[in-house]
């Protein structure tokens, strides 16, 4: 059962911080570019999940996208070691791979990340996503799962 993103932050995109997760620094690219389109404008980027989880421990994000294939922590280590992180509990994150694995891709559903995409990153899908996420409304982002 895959999880229903709730949306509930209240903000401009342009003032919301993003974090781009991956080995690849033309998947970042295009990662970055399609979201700079629907309106966001300050990212970091990490290559990997440890500068990931640093990033987090001194930055407030407002948005994760990380891909699942990183090096020596995989997607799914790093999503729980991020819901571990206070700064991070609410963060909605959405992951990219060219993962099919069923058990994979149900794994990170259950860990609360709110979307996979495939690495091609679709603008059509991830649009319709950011606007779901981003609606004028409440107070805290509603997925949080823990980490067994």
């Amino acid at each position: 059962m895959q999880s229903e993103p709730v949306p509930v932050r209240s903000a401009n995109r342009f003032d919301l911080k993003v974090l781009i997760v991956d080995e690849s620094a033309a998947s970042r690219t295009n990662e970055r570019s399609l979201l700079q389109s629907l309106g966001f404008i300050h990212f970091v980027e990490a290559s990997d999940g440890a500068q990931a989880i640093a990033a987090v421990s001194r930055e407030k994000f407002d948005l994760i996208v990380t891909d699942y294939n990183l090096a020596t922590m995989d997607g799914l280590g790093l999503v729980c070691q991020l819901r571990d992180l206070s700064g991070a509990i609410s963060v909605p994150i959405i992951m990219v791979t060219t993962e099919t694995e069923p058990i994979v891709l149900e794994a990170a559903r259950n860990l609360g990340v709110v979307e996979i995409f495939d690495k091609d990153f679709p603008i059509d899908q991830v649009r319709q996503l950011i606007d779901r996420l981003f609606l004028p409304a409440g107070a805290s982002f509603g997925l949080v799962r823990t980490c067994e």
